[in-house]
């Protein structure tokens, strides 16, 4: 197994992790009520399911797309690590990586752009970890895919 498998291999299951994670929490955004989340929202420790608008779907459905592709990266990748002398499976575990990183940043991007585009104030609204988390998946698997690919 080579040292960009390995990283790959790392990344991929690091941006699975916190793309899951990030979908699940209730940290996407903060206001001065408590905090929601594409699923519930939380008041203090009152949890309450979120009626879900457009920007929600979205990212949730691209999310759940993108973690299909990471899945089969990390399946690729390890596979290639213990068969593939010549190296074109790993290179279609980067590729994937990279297909699920650009479902990840349109889920993301279109969540950013509906939410603001619907009033997302600044001045009483925060963005939260999910959200910081969701990114970050995006950026680890980006990295992942270009790492499996060199």
């Amino acid at each position: 197994m080579g040292v960009g498998q390995i990283i790959g291999l790392v990344l991929f299951v690091a941006a699975l992790t916190a793309n899951l994670v990030a979908i699940v929490t209730p940290g996407w955004e903060y206001n001065f009520a408590g905090s929601s989340g594409l699923f519930t929202s939380l008041t203090g420790s009152t949890a309450v399911e979120v009626a879900r608008a457009a920007s929600e779907n979205v990212v949730f459905a691209f999310s759940i797309i993108a973690d299909v592709f990471l899945i089969a990266a990390i399946v690729v990748v390890a596979i290639a690590s213990c068969t593939d002398p010549v190296g074109i499976v790993e290179k279609l575990g980067g590729l994937l990586g990279l297909l699920a990183s650009l479902f990840i940043m349109i889920g993301m991007a279109v969540y950013t752009g509906l939410e603001i585009a619907a009033g997302f104030d600044f001045a009483l609204q925060s963005w939260g970890y999910s959200f910081a988390l969701g990114w970050a998946s995006f950026i680890l698997s980006f990295i992942g895919g270009i790492v499996a690919l060199i």
